[in-house]
């Protein structure tokens, strides 16, 4: 029984990542449309199809294929010079751009929109105080709204209780909190405990003594931070890119599609609302991630594009191929070869 449910748990993940993935596709096509390029066939998965229909009006294919990995929005001529008036290549590098573009720019928008949901019904960026021991009683109270710890921004994946795990026994912190409606900044002791697990091992931990909600927002003040929450999203992305290049992020910070769907299926058996934490944040990270200038995504696809529009003629169009040919082989071995060394490490 409680195998089918985590089978559940991975068609809903599943579900989810592929919705994600058509609302990218959609942006391409839609965007295509506007332009009048020509379209060959709209895809969700990669593969053997499944499911298939061509339109007599268009002539356009939407198929649904076996490995729901991605998909993709074929266009006419998108690999060699232009065959026809409204194949790809024939467009002007603006309307291009524009349509490369448009995948990223539904993602990011639809992460945006759903951010409201996850304000309203998870929080985010905010804790609420439930109860306070008489550790730091002095300083705080029942209904304080912690906002930050010692400048660090305190969030849903990112609590107090992580944060003041590297501090010393005894040390103090400065927390930023929201009294009857003032900000102010206190100061909170940490103290120690420890604790034993099922296998009998002794766990220390901090706490400085107080139980906490997240902060549900009202849908206007959901609305008016969406922004700021979507921003904080798209740079944390960008900074855990940039930390990754630089090695200061580990392979177990990050997962491929198979390590997504695991998170989605674990969260969803816990508690099913996590779902609205997870829709708006990967969301948000697949349209940055297709930014990047790395072959085969719409990043460098746009970089190709501008520099063209430099050069005011293309690069050939056979090697743009063959790079991003390449590019998408290497991302795919190396998002899942990601997941396939995490679960090793697991296992050890």
């Amino acid at each position: 029984m409680k195998v089918l449910m985590y089978i559940g748990y991975i068609a809903i993940a599943i579900v989810i990542l592929m919705l994600l993935v058509l609302i990218h596709e959609l942006g391409h096509y839609v965007a295509g449309k506007i332009f009048k390029f020509k379209i060959n066939e709209f895809s969700i998965g990669f593969g053997k199809a499944i499911y298939k229909h061509k339109s007599k009006k268009t002539g356009e294919q939407f198929s649904i294929r076996l490995i729901p990995l991605g998909g993709y929005c074929a266009f006419e001529g998108e690999d060699e010079d232009g065959l026809t008036p409204d194949s790809f290549n024939s467009q002007k590098w603006w309307k291009r751009l524009i349509v490369l573009f448009a995948g990223a720019f539904f993602n990011i928008l639809f992460g945006l929109f759903t951010v409201i949901f996850m304000l309203m019904i998870l929080g985010y960026d905010k804790v609420v105080v439930q109860e306070v021991t008489e550790l730091n009683a002095a300083t705080l109270k029942k209904g304080d709204i912690i906002c930050e710890v010692d400048g660090s921004y305190v969030s849903m994946f990112s609590t107090v209780s992580q944060k003041i795990q590297s501090y010393d026994e005894g040390a103090t912190a400065t927390l930023t909190i929201i009294r009857d409606g003032k900000k102010e900044k206190v100061q909170v002791v940490i103290d120690k405990v420890s604790t034993v697990d099922e296998e009998g091992k002794e766990i220390s931990s901090n706490i400085i003594g107080i139980s906490t909600t997240m902060y549900k927002y009202k849908f206007f003040e959901a609305l008016g931070q969406t922004w700021v929450v979507t921003g904080n999203i798209i740079w944390e992305t960008l900074k855990a890119f940039g930390m990754l290049i630089v090695g200061k992020l580990g392979i177990e910070n990050i997962s491929g599609p198979f390590g997504i769907i695991g998170g989605i299926a674990t969260g969803v058996k816990l508690n099913w609302l996590i779902l609205f934490a997870f829709i708006p944040i990967i969301s948000i990270n697949l349209g940055v991630f297709n930014l990047l200038p790395i072959p085969a995504l719409d990043g460098a696809r746009m970089v190709f594009v501008g520099i063209e529009a430099i050069r005011k003629k293309p690069i050939s169009r056979k090697i743009e191929g063959r790079i991003h040919t390449v590019g998408l082989i290497v991302l795919f071995t190396l998002v899942i070869l990601v997941d396939v060394v995490k679960f090793f490490i697991g296992l050890f």
